[in-house]
């Protein structure tokens, strides 16, 4: 078990739900590894698929999340057997919203990823534990974003993407094992100005959804105090 003192962000509760926040995305997998979920089915739902390998994938402690890059935490936790199917949601992008990313999904000798995106309408979550991941880029991004136009405007709009993507949770039959949370406020990332609007949004659809959240502004005070 993982130590308090290694704990990054902060933790509450979505209905009966676990839930975790954190400032920076690779801090989540401390709650992924923490939570004893095995072979899980992810549901990404982010403005970039995270998914670039890792220079080693050998852990060497309870901090091995803070040798991993904001984009490059969701292949070690395939390769240590966490997370087995992979879907991934961007809201910013029309051409690919909604991919399944585990065609012939693998890791080489040389940790390097290899797999397919497929474009799907719906994702479909079986049996498996299910971890849903949602960084609040996803809806309201200043500057780097996937699969989008050069000239396009992740901000503007942010609360219509919110609510699409609420839409799409509520078409899932499954709830979650676990929900994770990241803030990435940066001035490539999440607006500060509006870090805190975005949470409170997405934590009052989220509740909408799956239940009641527990110590709700003890959440909006970290995202106040994070640094």
């Amino acid at each position: 078990m993982n130590s308090l003192d290694s704990q990054p962000g902060i933790i509450s509760s979505l209905g009966e739900i676990p839930l975790a926040l954190t400032n920076n995305h690779n801090e989540v997998y401390y709650y992924w590894d923490n939570s004893r979920l095995k072979s899980s089915t992810l549901f990404h739902i982010d403005g970039h698929d995270d998914l670039h390998s890792h220079n080693s994938y050998e852990i060497t402690g309870e901090d091995y999340y803070k040798s991993l890059g904001i984009a490059g935490f969701i292949m070690p936790a395939f390769f240590h057997g966490i997370v087995e199917k992979i879907y991934w949601m961007n809201p910013h992008s029309e051409e690919r919203r909604l991919q399944d990313m585990t065609k012939i999904l693998y890791i080489d000798d040389d940790g390097n990823y290899y797999g397919k995106k497929r474009k799907i309408n719906q994702v479909v979550i079986r049996k498996k534990p299910f971890i849903l991941d949602i960084d609040l880029d996803a809806f309201c991004c200043d500057k780097i974003i996937n699969h989008v136009r050069f000239d396009y405007d992740g901000v503007t709009n942010w609360k219509i993407r919110l609510d699409e993507t609420m839409k799409t949770l509520s078409r899932v039959s499954k709830e979650p094992n676990l929900v994770t949370l990241t803030l990435s406020n940066s001035p490539a990332f999440v607006p500060e100005n509006l870090s805190i609007e975005v949470l409170a949004s997405l934590l009052d659809g989220l509740k909408e959804v799956y239940g009641q959240i527990k110590d709700y502004s003890k959440l909006i005070d970290f995202c106040l105090h994070k640094d």
